[in-house]
């Protein structure tokens, strides 16, 4: 037992910064510090931090000024685009909660999202202005266009002071098998996401970040904030570029991407790929369903393995993989890779139906809890009481504990492997899919 306690909040050989700023501060720090930074490039179009800060807190301003208030919804139903980004810290900068919604959703998704969250206001790009007309009567619906004003006075008006505490975006979770459910997260989340991407992975301002997933994805969030949180650059990579992996791995060197963060399904397909040289990837971390199989060879730069739910802040293990990879021996199969271990100020528990700790190697309940857990659903209180939990295991009323509801077991050295759902889901390419629902 003292064992697996020690492995469910392991310690690690780096030390964690201690960050107090919000994101859309470290913005503001490095438009400071280096306006020239590049922060965005998205086809020819690039933004410095000056600009992705000037433009954030010009539209922050116009958004507080047409009546959003600290702790509005504001969602976002935009093109992955610059502006999609500058918009996200807008909201940010406005005190609101960022809810993002993929125009290409359907249109009864759309309607939900609008529903449960209520927003204060629904901001739309010009080509993609698909909300339905009985919505604009009840939303205020508007154009960003309308609200990139050439020539405004940064300073007409003080903008919210930033707080941890506050919530930062509301993401939904697919709703392949039931109704999406709204999940809330703080912005002392994304500070400790910003830590661990700074301590773990040694991001920097020499980096260079693909924006890869879908703005309905939750590891969007993963592919942003630990980024401009470390005055690195975010490049967005097309839909149409990523169908094709060739043009992919040309993209990948002609914007000197140095990490790189893909669905796992995605990244074994490049695996069994030539790679170009010379390359300038570093790390490429991959996640989103379970991996089935190493790499056959050695690869030129770092491959993490990760996981976790939408409800622990996009992520709560990481296993670095490429070791075993050098060390694997030629026609010898390996079991499939851990999901490793959990990340700093997170705890992992695996535990039975009544919520006991199970042996080493004896499947179980993953439990996790930590600095990254949700509050709870929106607007479902009682989903809320039985997925999240007191932690059953110290004597803290206000320490939780999300049930995950997938299973996974310790083994010998301390890592997770996966093992899949206690229901009957399995997780294709991020969606969760009711075996039930497949026609065999």
């Amino acid at each position: 037992n003292k064992l697996l306690h020690e492995w469910s909040s392991p310690t690690y050989p780096f030390k964690m910064p201690n960050i107090k700023l919000c994101v859309q501060e470290f913005v503001q720090h490095y438009a400071k510090q280096s306006p020239e930074l590049l922060a965005i490039n998205h086809h020819l179009r690039t933004l410095t931090y000056q600009d992705l800060d000037n433009g954030s807190t010009a539209l922050a301003l116009e958004i507080i000024e047409k009546g959003v208030k600290v702790g509005d919804c504001v969602c976002v139903h935009m093109e992955r685009s610059a502006l999609w980004l500058v918009t996200m810290i807008a909201i940010f900068k406005a005190g609101a909660v960022y809810v993002p919604i993929n125009p290409k959703f359907p249109l009864e998704r759309i309607e939900f999202v609008f529903s449960d969250c209520m927003p204060s206001m629904v901001l739309v790009d010009q080509v993609h202005d698909k909300i339905p007309a009985h919505y604009k009567n009840i939303m205020h619906v508007v154009n960003i266009e309308d609200l990139l004003a050439p020539d405004t006075d940064l300073n007409r008006l003080p903008l919210p002071a930033a707080s941890p505490d506050a919530t930062a975006y509301i993401l939904y979770t697919s709703g392949t098998t039931g109704t999406p459910k709204g999940v809330p997260i703080l912005h002392k989340s994304l500070n400790n996401l910003i830590a661990w991407y700074q301590a773990c992975f040694k991001i920097n301002i020499q980096d260079r970040s693909v924006q890869f997933a879908s703005q309905g994805f939750d590891s969007h969030i993963c592919e942003v904030i630990p980024y401009f949180g470390s005055g690195a650059s975010v490049h967005i990579v097309d839909d149409s570029t990523k169908l094709t992996p060739s043009q992919f791995f040309e993209w990948l060197q002609e914007n000197r991407i140095t990490v790189c963060d893909i669905p796992t399904a995605y990244a074994q397909i490049l695996f069994n790929m030539n790679w170009p040289t010379p390359i300038t990837l570093r790390l490429m971390k991959i996640g989103g369903e379970a991996m089935t199989r190493y790499p056959e060879h050695a690869m030129p730069f770092e491959i993490w393995n990760g996981y976790g739910p939408t409800e622990t802040t996009v992520e709560a293990t990481y296993f670095k993989i490429t070791e075993t990879v050098a060390k694997k021996k030629p026609g010898v199969d390996l079991p499939p890779p851990a999901i490793g271990k959990p990340i700093a100020n997170y705890k992992v528990y695996i535990v039975d139906n009544h919520l006991q700790p199970v042996p080493v190697n004896i499947a179980g309940e993953i439990l996790i809890g930590g600095v990254g857990i949700s509050k709870g659903y929106l607007n479902r209180e009682s989903l809320t009481a039985e997925k999240f939990i007191v932690n059953p295991f110290n004597n803290d009323p206000h320490d939780k504990l999300y049930r995950t509801g997938d299973l996974g077991r310790w083994l010998k050295d301390g890592n997770i492997e996966f093992i899949g759902r206690k229901d009957n889901q399995i997780k294709l390419r991020g969606y969760r899919i009711e075996l039930s629902d497949i026609e065999i």
